[in-house]
């Protein structure tokens, strides 16, 4: 998700709240205090996971394509 993305949800909530760069501001002192992860424990060859980023998923067929 981007910051774009999050400010215009936020907008959607709080019409008056702050602008985008206050608010990526804020965002920006969240993040370097904060340190999210996530971190999936799994066995090795179990299950695959895809963190799926938009609609270029033709390529990634075409670039693992397994015969």
């Amino acid at each position: 998700m981007s910051r774009q993305m999050l400010h215009a949800e936020y907008l959607a909530d709080y019409p008056d709240g702050y602008r985008r760069s206050r608010f990526c501001a804020c965002l920006q002192e969240y993040m370097s205090t904060s340190r999210p992860a996530a971190h999936l424990e799994h066995k090795v060859g179990d299950k695959m996971f895809i963190d799926y980023a938009g609609d270029k998923q033709g390529s990634l067929v075409k670039v693992c394509k397994y015969t």
